[in-house]
């Protein structure tokens, strides 16, 4: 029952376009701190932030110096992340060459 928990806050975590631009930026920097994090997603709302940060709790942990950094189990999902990524932007272009085709 917790493995199907933690499934489900992975793929949460992973549809929310804000919180996967937190995820690619922390592959990015290794870590970052609140203030930056909100400044690359452009929300100057630190409640929401806060509340993006707690939903990515699986994926994203605190460092020992307050930042923010991929856990474990968020560098892993980067790679999920990607392929998800990729596979729509794939499905995209299909989907835009059969529509031009059509035309």
């Amino acid at each position: 029952m917790a493995e199907t928990n933690e499934h489900d806050a992975i793929f949460t975590s992973l549809k929310h376009p804000v919180r996967g631009q937190v995820l690619l930026l922390l592959e990015q920097k290794g870590e970052a701190s609140f203030t930056e994090i909100q400044e690359v997603v452009g929300t100057n709302d630190p409640g929401l932030m806060s509340y993006h940060l707690k939903e990515l709790v699986p994926l994203v942990e605190q460092t020992a110096r307050g930042k923010y950094g991929l856990s474990e189990i968020g560098q892993t999902s980067i790679v999920l992340f990607r392929k998800v990524e990729r596979e729509k932007q794939r499905t995209s272009t299909r989907a835009l060459g059969v529509v031009a085709k059509r035309l």
